[in-house]
């Protein structure tokens, strides 16, 4: 089977089929010396927007260039989901951010929780998101996602809910109680044809949202949800939620749209 690599590449829905273009020194050396991709491999250049580029690969004295041969356009999935994401601690956030992006969320909103254990200094935000980003476009070159998520700077759940409407909104907190409803049992309440803007999964840090915290989301519509019967990790709790999610999306849309 032939391999298939993949750059990012925002402008890439623009070039024009038949042409040679360059790419960015950072994608040209990681696909060429990293990634030991030879003259003529399938390149897919992706936008973060839906857009895949087909291309050709040419090497001119250790320079890379693509020749473009196909436009492709993917419709973006729905619901939109949205990650809230309770801070965790950096090496797991990291996880979180490329776990998260390969499995096609549409925004991602760390939240700064009160049992929150890692603070970022208002100075290092800017290089925090964009670090982040930098994980996010990986995930989606390994995984073939064509949608970047977006990355909202970390703020507090107040704050996050001053920003967003309620109307249309599927809002899912996950609980460790028994008597809560799972994930699955939540998803097939549904009903078919509920005109649904975005799902919002919140996912509490490590050391779990705070009683107050509960009552605010319970207070805006939060339906508790109950994960896996084991108690799982902050980050694999996330994770084993949006993986259930993509599944059920897969399946609402071979179920009720062929």
């Amino acid at each position: 089977m032939t391999s298939i690599f993949r750059c990012f590449v925002p402008q890439a829905s623009q070039f024009e089929i038949g042409q040679e273009y360059g790419l960015p020194n950072p994608e040209a050396h990681h696909l060429v010396h990293v990634l030991r991709a030879s003259a003529d491999s399938e390149i897919h250049l992706l936008d973060g927007n839906g857009h895949i580029t087909r291309a050709n690969l040419r090497i001119y004295q250790r320079k890379a260039r693509v020749y473009i041969k196909e436009h492709l356009s993917m419709a973006a999935p729905t619901p939109r989901i949205i990650l809230a994401q309770g801070f965790l601690k950096k090496n797991a956030m990291d996880l979180l951010f490329r776990d998260a992006s390969a499995l096609g969320v549409s925004q991602i909103a760390p939240i700064i929780a009160k049992h929150s254990e890692l603070k970022i200094p208002p100075s290092q935000i800017a290089s925090k998101m964009e670090h982040w980003r930098s994980i996010a476009i990986a995930a989606c070159k390994q995984s073939g996602q064509a949608f970047l998520p977006q990355i909202l700077i970390p703020q507090h759940l107040e704050i996050f809910f001053s920003k967003i409407s309620s109307e249309s909104n599927v809002l899912l907190v996950g609980k460790l109680a028994r008597e809560t409803p799972t994930l699955w049992q939540e998803l097939e309440s549904i009903t078919l044809g509920q005109d649904i803007a975005s799902m919002i999964l919140f996912i509490g840090p490590e050391g779990d949202f705070n009683s107050e915290e509960y009552q605010l989301l319970a207070a805006k519509g939060a339906r508790n949800i109950r994960l896996s019967r084991q108690i799982l990790r902050a980050e694999t709790a996330s994770v084993y939620a949006l993986s259930v999610i993509d599944q059920w999306r897969q399946y609402d849309a071979e179920k009720f749209h062929g």
